[in-house]
């Protein structure tokens, strides 16, 4: 269809009723099929082509596109269907002002508002898209900060489409329909019917690229897909081609990012094919890598996990076979990937003791041949902690995910309020600073007294308490400002299809549908600003080596003439070194940090407000961080996630794993880092696994590995046409490393090898 006339339908749909879902089903009725890009002889799968990255739908609802919620548009979709019908510009000039993102920005009271635009933020011309201006010098920032209206974390119950199916899901809709609710039903069935025609409509093409095939084996594979995209209209997928497809046709609708446990809704296909002869044990991995291609497509690196392994999956041993299939097929594509396409899916292996030792194994071999994958999460703590964190019983608490960046939410039960950030170091910053920001001056906290009044480290401690609590009391305003404007507008309908409680209750996603609504804070700096109390407590309040006073005047001054006081306080050991009183410091903060941002987010109405310590924001938000105390010149990266900085972890491996180790378990999810040689991994396997299997036991929560030489990266700065396979985990996402920018490059290079 013509994208003008799919823009015409759009618009009148919109138009039609002011009810959220039955708005939203229609106007998504007139996008999908329609206007989705047409599959190709080469294609798996159907429906895998990003249509909503190649600037071909100007017009799109999701959760997060653009880290947006709901409505939202493609300006380079837009000028292009602009050139080609100067008409169209009146449709841009209604959805810039009818956009999800620009009404709850503009309609904001002033105290979210001002939280919502830190200093130094604001929209860019259209009133569209947040930006900076430029203005404010290096080092300057703010403490926390809510950047987008995104639904940060919606990850479907996949097992229960397998399970029933299009008419079964129908029938579950239709069983708890009530009148007073029948608008939301009414759009939940058609979203299911959405469903069904885009399985027609790649039917359709599929036939028609079959019958011009040349090739006889693409010919046989396309119309298994046809075959299969009429059986999955109605009946439950009985093939796990089958179940592939279904889940991926909605994924791509809905605009999912995180794909839960694929090992338990595919374990049973898998099992049933290979026990039929349908597939091989070679046949069904060459399926997988076609779907991890198609995930690459349609995905990015900073979500698309997909889980395997860990504790009460319902048919393990079956979730096993797939399991091991799946890490093979990670396996064998890195090793013929160069295109970087291979960093995802996000492939991620919850452990436990009692599981399959194949699984650790398995993992191994694949970490050591510098695959990065599976990522690695202890659910022999993880699943407590949950059940401590988030108020919910053990079996539901066995549902838990780790997000792209490793926020933890619990799969078909909850989602994460649209995502904020908190700075830690920059926290640390302006509590020296009567509130203020350490590079220009501007207010960006609260004044918790002055210098002279920290005359012990205690109450400097709790005064940086202070400062951090008062963040998280700005910040959850946020979360639930957006929560409430944004159940006026949307209703979620494709993802509340797949969310439990949504049918039952009758409500969406955002408004009472889903069990568990809660908030995720992406934490950065944590481990700097452990290790710049450290040194503050050891060289001003216990060798009184500096007045506090001092020590502000060599920040203020970033060093600059004093490199042999910075070498005093770089010398101050840190975090990283299985040292008790450093390490004692960073669980104290973090208690306060994890219980209070409990106690708030539960009396703001929240059933929980977690914290994580992850991401690559370590170096990405350093520019916005004036210099600190651990000998961290301004704009310098922070430590990325739960790691140690680079080149501070200065007395072996096992003494960085003791200290990672104690990172407390009530937290929102952390991610850190470990740097292994090859040599290490290949040549001493068991050691490795032994190594693993006694850091989980001690307590530690989750390991992002890479494995590599040194001379693999300094010789792909040299020739990077020669290591476009050389994949690096920064923190919450994988990249190519010759893809990645300098001041990365530089991190991940200066990280401790093993």
């Amino acid at each position: 269809m013509d994208m003008m006339q799919i823009m015409k339908n759009v618009n009148e749909a919109y138009l039609s009723t002011t009810d959220p879902a039955l708005r939203e089903a229609r106007v998504l009725k007139c996008v999908y099929p329609a206007a989705l890009l047409p599959m190709r002889e080469e294609d798996d799968f159907a429906c895998c082509r990003n249509h909503w990255t190649m600037n071909h739908i100007p017009f799109f609802f999701g959760t997060q596109r653009l880290n947006q919620l709901g409505y939202s548009v493609d300006r380079g979709a837009f000028a292009r269907l602009v050139a080609e019908h100067p008409e169209a510009a009146s449709f841009w000039d209604f959805w810039k002002e009818e956009t999800t993102f620009r009404k709850i920005m503009d309609e904001a009271p002033k105290d979210v508002h001002d939280y919502l635009f830190p200093a130094g933020t604001g929209l860019d011309s259209d009133g569209y898209l947040r930006k900076g201006d430029g203005t404010r010098p290096l080092g300057a920032g703010f403490i926390s900060g809510s950047f987008d209206s995104r639904v940060a974390g919606v990850t479907p119950d996949y097992d229960r489409l397998m399970r029933l199916g299009l008419d079964g899901l129908r029938d579950e809709i239709r069983r708890c329909q009530r009148d007073d609710r029948k608008n939301f039903y009414d759009a939940l069935l058609m979203s299911v019917d959405i469903i069904a025609d885009t399985c027609e409509y790649y039917r359709r093409q599929a036939l028609d690229l079959a019958e011009n095939a040349k090739d006889k084996g693409r010919r046989a594979s396309l119309l298994e897909c046809a075959e299969g995209l009429k059986n999955i209209q109605s009946v439950p997928p009985r093939t796990l081609r089958e179940g592939m497809q279904l889940m991926y046709v909605h994924a791509r609708l809905a605009g999912v990012q995180d794909y839960g446990r694929m090992d338990e809704y595919f374990g049973d296909l898998l099992a049933a094919d290979l026990a039929a002869g349908r597939l091989t044990q070679d046949s069904a991995v060459a399926l997988i890598m076609a779907l991890w291609k198609a995930l690459s497509m349609g995905g990015n690196p900073y979500n698309s996990r997909v889980l395997i392994g860990g504790t009460g999956r319902r048919n393990e041993k079956n979730a096993n076979v797939f399991a091991l299939a799946a890490i093979e097929a990670t396996r064998r594509r890195h090793a013929q990937c160069t295109d970087g396409s291979d960093v995802m899916p996000v492939l991620t292996l919850r452990w436990s003791r009692e599981q399959d030792p194949r699984l650790l194994s398995s993992a191994i071999q694949s970490i050591g041949e510098g695959c990065i994958y599976p990522t690695l999460y202890n659910d022999d703590v993880y699943v407590q902690a949950c059940a401590r964190i988030m108020h919910v019983p053990y079996e539901e608490a066995l549902r838990y995910e780790p997000l792209g960046c490793g926020e933890i939410l619990l799969i078909g039960d909850s989602t994460g309020s649209p995502n904020s950030t908190m700075r830690f170091l920059k926290a640390l910053e302006a509590t020296l600073h009567r509130g203020r920001d350490g590079a220009d001056g501007v207010m960006i906290g609260i004044d918790t007294g002055a210098l002279s009044d920290f005359d012990t480290y205690e109450k400097l401690e709790a005064a940086l308490c202070r400062q951090i609590r008062a963040a998280f009391e700005r910040d959850v305003k946020v979360h639930l400002w957006n929560r409430e404007r944004s159940v006026r507008e949307v209703a979620c309908v494709m993802q509340s299809l797949l969310l439990n409680d949504c049918i039952e209750r009758g409500l969406p996603l955002l408004d009472g549908g889903i069990r568990y609504f809660g908030a995720n804070v992406e934490g950065f700096g944590l481990t700097n600003t452990v290790d710049s109390l450290a040194a503050i407590k050891k060289l001003v309040y216990e060798e009184h080596a500096y007045t506090l006073e001092e020590v502000v005047t060599l920040l203020d001054a970033n060093y600059e003439g004093h490199e042999e006081d910075r070498r005093r306080f770089l010398e101050v050991d840190k975090f990283g070194n299985n040292c008790a009183w450093v390490d004692g410091i960073k669980t104290r903060l973090e208690d306060f940090i994890n219980r209070t941002a409990d106690e708030i987010g539960r009396a703001a109405g929240l059933h929980y407000y977690t914290v994580a310590n992850v991401n690559p924001g370590g170096i990405t938000i350093g520019p916005r961080v004036a210099a600190s105390a651990d000998g961290r010149k301004c704009g310098e990266p922070m430590a990325v996630g739960n790691s140690a900085m680079p080149g501070a972890d200065k007395k072996g491996l096992a003494a960085l794993l003791l200290s990672a180790a104690k990172t407390r378990p009530e937290n929102g999810g952390v991610v850190t880092n470990l740097n292994l040689s090859r040599q290490t991994v290949c040549h001493d396997p068991e050691k490795i696994r032994a190594l693993f299997e006694t850091y989980f036991d001690l307590g530690g929560l989750q390991l992002n590995v890479n494995c590599f030489s040194r001379g693999d990266l300094e010789r792909a700065l040299e020739r990077p046409d020669l290591y476009g396979n050389l994949i690096v985990r920064v923190s919450g996402y994988s990249a190519r490393f010759i893809d990645l920018d300098k001041v990365t490059q530089k991190h991940i290079m200066e990280r401790t090898l093993y």
